[in-house]
């Protein structure tokens, strides 16, 4: 590509000097405008290559030690690798289609598989109930009876659970479920990274252990989507057990690494963590099942 002798950028049209080969305020080439075939060929084939390079770097960190990942990143030094949210992005969307693959039920509309007949009359009767609820709309915003109320919600919520143990109904189930718990690990990043700022707490601020965060949890996923592929292969008893016992003793080195600190100091830390954070996922869990089984 020729060069030109411009002293104006035509990118953000800021002047600078005609023997600049690049634009000191954007960083653009100095180059003719009119592009080549061989040029763009060219910047496709790099782009390409560069990204490949980065994802494979990133990749190979995380598997081995995300903590050198994080402390690159804190440092400045950001461009080799992928940023830590477009990766936890990536990477969790990737574990949760892995995960409920083997759960994708396709049924044909227009057969007659007795689960399509049940989801016909499970959905007529649903929808019976619904009209019901909307032509007494108006009567029951002036009903006082609290009994009846309790009645209507209790049939409601019976209604749900007869449609939950129901084939068809354990399907929907699960898309709500996959839906929502997919979503919750963005809503408990921020708290774990709260959490361990208060237990590893040590002349730094709260993005730090965010960042930190982000990169453990993809190293996490990144694991947890190798265990679901490989039971696709082969069945290994206890292989959840073998599973939650590397990630622990992973998850150990790799905090222990980050933070600087004494094994014994973050083994305990981390019971502590694992108490908490169990605690806040058996109520996470809980609503998401609430509310995946109403939502039918």
């Amino acid at each position: 590509m020729k060069q030109i002798n411009s002293n104006i950028c035509p990118n953000c049209e800021n002047s600078f000097q005609e023997n600049y080969e690049y634009c000191p305020h954007c960083g653009q080439k100095k180059t003719n405008q009119q592009l080549k075939l061989k040029d763009f060929i060219g910047d496709f084939i790099s782009a390409t290559f560069n990204l490949e390079s980065k994802l494979l770097l990133t990749l190979k960190y995380l598997f081995i030690k995300p903590n050198f990942l994080a402390k690159e990143f804190l440092a400045g030094k950001r461009t080799k690798y992928i940023p830590p949210v477009r990766l936890f992005v990536f990477i969790n969307f990737v574990y949760f289609l892995i995960l409920f693959w083997n759960t994708t039920i396709f049924i044909n509309p227009n057969s007659d598989n007795p689960i399509n007949t049940e989801m016909d009359s499970l959905i007529n009767y649903n929808v019976g109930l619904e009209t019901i609820d909307n032509n007494n709309t108006s009567n029951n915003l002036f009903e006082k009876d609290s009994t009846e109320e309790i009645n209507k919600i209790e049939e409601y919520l019976e209604t749900k659970f007869n449609l939950f143990s129901t084939d068809t109904g354990y399907l929907k189930f699960k898309q709500n479920f996959k839906k929502y718990i997919s979503s919750g690990l963005f809503v408990l990043l921020p708290i774990i990274a709260l959490i361990f700022y208060l237990l590893f707490y040590k002349n730094s601020n709260y993005i730090t252990h965010l960042i930190f965060i982000l990169y453990l949890q993809s190293a996490i996923l990144i694991y947890s989507s190798a265990f679901r592929v490989l039971e696709f292969f082969i069945t290994i008893d206890k292989l959840l057990s073998i599973e939650i016992l590397i990630l622990v003793i992973l998850s150990v080195v790799w905090i222990k690494n980050f933070y600087e600190i004494s094994l014994k100091k973050t083994i305990w830390k981390l019971m502590l963590f694992y108490t908490i954070y169990a605690i806040l996922m058996s109520v996470y869990i809980i609503i998401i099942l609430l509310f995946s089984i109403i939502l039918l």
